[in-house]
């Protein structure tokens, strides 16, 4: 007796822990047709936050119509395993969202629907990636992407080269046609248009539904970089783990700072998720120390090195970045001495770091600490509290990095201010010769020695 004709497998795009709504397939790890293993890596996909492999759920001939830059829905659609490769593509696309908590592809296995229509696309090979209207002019005027083979992403402007004069024309867009084509009025100059990066849309995205929901303010408080000196000494120069720490802490006291606001009530969060806002040519990413309240400073340290190593690999988990109640943003690395922090959706405050900068005549440099803040859960005074409280936590590691401080002398004598005080003598400021600041007593000043 023949054993039964195994039914395809359908196979739907999982959601990968992001706010997507969509994926963008980086390319294809095999070509179409092929026999694939269970388990096995047969797709690659771009989400705002990460990358992730797609693996074969079954043993089958590989069968898909995608291309490598598509934009495919979560819970859409992608390929199908079927044991003799000749299957026929559903009509209908998978549900708008796979079932709640799955992290791995969909399986389906209902008889298939009756084939969709093919569309006709040149060729594209494993790991090319074309913008939508390269890839329309490509099927329009019959170029091979081919041609752009080891490139990185192809733009309109870069397939406009190949064609003639004419044709070109017709693919440049006139300042009219932009101005009706993007509906807005601008000042009449010529201008290129760029697709903003999926990681930058949400960004965007994240930072207006955080603006759009908060009524913003900010304090800003200057600190001595001594303490954050010392602090960071003690923490292996690491002076992020220091500021997740100490702020960590101080945000159970201040809760109006680990919170949010919505439905005319404000909602405290129960632990402290403390995010830390990175760009180092990897892109913006806000990898989150979780429960940070609870660590040692020894265990920051370690976790945000960590961390960093995965950013700078482009290896951060998706989970590393979700779940953060309060976020730390530090330009000081850019020179930037002060700027303004935008709060991000679900949080009520973002600390924001400056660079060192000294005062005329101090030898001691400053930095700024500005804490932008929803004053529809808090309010400025609370602000100021909550970076005063921060500027002498890190002035006691300055207290503990340099011991015990020397007890003032008389610079003409050298009786100290405990000896002085045996005469009821006591210590003045004045001005030498040189210029210097001194303290001289006041037996000196009456001239006993």
């Amino acid at each position: 007796m023949a054993s039964p004709v195994k039914e395809p497998v359908l196979v739907y795009l999982p959601k990968e822990t992001t706010n997507d709504l969509t994926a963008k397939l980086l390319g294809w790890e095999l070509p179409s047709g092929s026999k694939v293993q269970s388990g096995q890596s047969i797709a690659e996909f771009e989400t705002s936050k990460t990358n992730f492999h797609l693996y074969a759920p079954a043993e089958g001939i590989l069968q898909y119509r995608h291309q490598a830059g598509d934009e495919i829905p979560v819970g859409g659609f992608i390929c199908i395993i079927s044991q003799d490769g000749a299957a026929k593509f559903p009509q209908v696309a998978a549900p708008s969202a796979p079932p709640a908590g799955v992290s791995s592809p969909v399986v389906v296995s209902a008889p298939p629907a009756p084939a969709a229509v093919a569309v006709s696309t040149p060729p594209v090979a494993t790991g090319q990636r074309f913008s939508v209207r390269a890839r329309e002019m490509l099927i329009t005027h019959g170029i091979d992407p081919g041609v752009f083979a080891k490139r990185g992403l192809v733009r309109v402007r870069d397939v406009l080269p190949l064609l003639s004069p004419e044709t070109a024309g017709a693919g440049a867009p006139s300042l009219a046609n932009q101005k009706s084509e993007l509906g807005i009025e601008h000042i009449g100059v010529a201008f290129r248009t760029e697709t903003i990066s999926r990681a930058k849309r949400l960004e965007i995205e994240f930072l207006r539904a955080g603006a759009g929901k908060s009524l913003a303010s900010s304090v800003t408080l200057a600190c001595s970089t001594r303490g954050i000196r010392a602090a960071a000494e003690q923490a292996g120069g690491n002076v992020s783990a220091v500021l997740i720490f100490e702020s960590a802490r101080l945000l159970k006291k201040y809760p109006g700072f680990n919170a949010f606001y919505a439905q005319d009530a404000a909602h405290f969060y129960e632990e402290v998720n403390v995010g830390f806002a990175l760009d180092a040519g990897s892109g913006l990413k806000v990898p989150v120390v979780r429960k940070a309240e609870k660590k040692e400073l020894q265990q920051v340290e370690s976790e945000w090195r960590e961390l960093m190593v995965q950013y700078l690999a482009n290896e951060l988990p998706v989970e590393s970045l979700a779940g953060g109640t309060f976020t730390i943003t530090d330009l000081a690395q850019a020179g930037a001495t002060f700027f303004s922090p935008l709060i991000g959706q679900n949080q009520s405050a973002i600390l924001g770091v400056g660079a060192e900068f000294f005062t005329a005549g101090q030898d001691v440099g400053c930095f700024h600490l500005t804490l932008a803040f929803d004053h529809q859960v808090s309010n400025g005074r609370e602000a100021a509290q909550f970076l005063a409280d921060l500027s002498l936590r890190l002035a006691g590691y300055e207290k503990n990095w340099l011991g015990p401080a020397e007890e003032p002398y008389c610079a003409h004598c050298e009786r100290t201010v405990s000896l002085l005080r045996e005469f009821n003598a006591y210590l003045v400021e004045e001005i030498r010769a040189d210029g210097a600041n001194g303290r001289v007593c006041s037996l000196c000043i009456k001239g006993y020695q």
